[in-house]
């Protein structure tokens, strides 16, 4: 070990190009044959400045108090002379060295100064990503056995644990072992939030106890950060439906006063609502999104939450107001806006939207009786009546594009077309190992499939863009998966345009895409049972 760094540490014993130093404000001179010059200043190669003689010859420049680095090359990107502008205790001159190193195509001067980087700033991430970017690109070889020095030399630098993780992530190996070891690293850096973001999201095997210790961190630390929403969508898709957190809740309802960014705003307000908690609060913060730069975007969710909070108040004429401007502007379709929607209009003697949304909820859940029943009531008519207007509904809403033959590879590498489950009712499920929502939703799958084993009519596939059918085979024993698995299907995904997983595809008889789910929601498996129902009595 110690050999090897001896030796990604020699410096050249003769140099083939060395920097030149100049203080802040001072004039750098030199001669070349070349009519114009670029100019680079710092790493930033996007923008360059082109730069001509003095009228006498030779060429003049005075450093700026910006300038750290200013590489001079010619105009086809040959480098001709490089300085570094002295400053006390410049973190970033190594860095700067190494990527116009790198740029000119320098290796070894780059290497040495990505090296020198990482040894002078081991808490930023920069460097060492850069290192091993370096490597990856120049000396894929030697990557690994670098990963493993830089680690065994750093085991509690979150740098070097969560780069290594990713890149391991990348070439399909485990990376749990080095995400649990960064956890307890809490610092309030960019890179461990992307730890703890890893941690909820990847590591399958995360207790509940670190789940939690891991919101509550990034809760009190990250709240204004971009990213602090998917840590409220893990919030959601665990405590909303099943618990509630009253000290999260606080920390969190403590941040609208904050300067935070409309979507963690706009998730934080929601969970309250949700939760009737700080009902007024809540309602005002959400009540502030309504025509802002995320309206466009979360316009159905933020009406839906607002007439929801009014609900909560009893304030049905408002609760009313929201709803209908939902309606009218989003057209919204899912469960919990009907089923709220049925809630107001009934309480505002609204018969005929009320009966238009207890017919959708039927969609989701026919045989759902005590809603039978009143849709029933609410229609003036019989049973068979309301089960032909739910039909009429879901021909309705269903698709009509056909579902073009396609080459699946089994995990097993035997190659089968799509075409071989003609004349079945096939519902595709569209999942990514490293996929948090898509393992909650392959759990109700596996239940739904078990309801049908009975049934010859209907198929159930998964498809996996992954290429290591070792992974997939191992993660579907995990998971009890137990569909015709396929894998590499990223080709099909790409033609369909699929760009998120889970993603499910409910395809009839004849091979036409009737119904299509993008993300895990708890009332998927409803939804699906209905409409698988009605194309196999097709």
């Amino acid at each position: 070990m110690k050999r090897f760094f001896s030796f990604i540490l020699i410096i050249q014993a003769i140099l083939l190009f060395s920097e030149t130093s100049v203080g802040e404000n001072k004039f750098i001179k030199f001669n070349s044959n070349q009519d114009s010059i670029a100019l680079y200043r710092n790493a930033n190669f996007f923008e360059r400045e082109v730069i001509y003689p003095e009228k006498k010859g030779g060429y003049i420049y005075k450093t700026t108090s910006s300038d750290t680095i200013l590489a001079f090359a010619s105009l086809s990107d040959s480098l001709i002379e490089l300085y570094t502008v002295k400053r006390k205790n410049d973190k970033h001159i190594y860095l700067y060295l190494a990527d116009n190193y790198s740029f000119f195509g320098m290796n070894s001067k780059a290497k040495e100064n990505y090296i020198k980087s990482f040894e002078s700033n081991k808490n930023e991430f920069s460097s060492y990503d850069k290192l091993i970017e370096f490597y990856s690109e120049k000396e894929s070889d030697s990557l690994s056995i670098v990963m493993d020095a830089y680690l065994a030399k750093n085991p509690a630098n979150i740098n070097v644990l969560y780069k290594n993780a990713g890149i391991r992530r990348n070439m399909n190996l485990d990376y749990s072992d080095l995400i649990k070891q960064a956890l307890p690293l809490q610092d309030t850096s960019f890179t461990y939030f992307e730890v703890l973001l890893t941690a909820l999201y990847e590591i399958k095997d995360i207790d509940a106890r670190t789940a939690k210790d891991a919101v509550d961190y990034a809760t009190m630390h990250f709240f204004s950060s971009e990213d602090f929403m998917f840590v409220l969508y893990y919030v959601m898709d665990n405590y909303s439906y099943d618990k509630f957190d009253s000290n999260l809740a606080g920390k969190l309802s403590e941040k609208l006063s904050s300067v935070i960014n409309d979507e963690v705003k706009y998730y934080i307000s929601s969970y309250m609502i949700d939760n009737s908690y700080k009902n007024e609060e809540a309602l005002s913060s959400m009540k502030s999104l309504v025509g802002s730069e995320i309206y466009p975007d979360y316009g159905e969710y933020i009406l839906y939450s607002i007439a929801k909070s009014y609900l909560h108040a009893k304030e049905i004429d408002s609760a009313y107001a929201y709803a209908k401007k939902a309606s009218d502007e989003f057209a919204p379709a899912g469960y919990d806006f009907h089923e709220m929607k049925f809630e107001i209009c009934m309480a505002a003697n609204d018969t005929i939207n009320a009966l238009d949304s207890g017919i959708k909820l039927l969609t989701y859940d026919r045989k759902n009786k005590e809603m039978f029943e009143k849709v029933v009531a609410l229609s003036n008519s019989n049973a068979k009546s309301v089960d032909r207007k739910i039909d009429d509904y879901l021909e309705k809403e269903s698709g009509n594009e056909l579902f073009a033959d396609a080459v699946l590879i089994s995990l097993d590498d035997t190659e089968k077309k799509f075409s071989m489950y003609k004349n079945k009712v096939v519902l595709i499920d569209f999942f990514a190992t490293w996929c948090g929502p898509c393992k909650m939703e392959i759990k109700d799958l596996v239940e739904m499939k078990k309801e049908y084993s009975k049934e010859k009519k209907i198929s159930f596939i998964a498809v996996s863009s992954e290429d290591d059918a070792e992974l997939i085979k191992e993660f579907t024993k995990d998971m009890s998966f137990d569909f015709d698995i396929y894998y590499n299907g990223g080709a099909l995904m790409d033609r369909e345009s699929i760009k998120g997983v889970p993603t499910l595809y409910l395809i009839d008889k004849k091979g036409v895409v009737r119904y299509t789910r993008v993300g895990y929601s708890e009332e998927n498996d409803k939804y699906l049972r209905t409409r698988i129902d009605y194309l196999l009595k097709k």
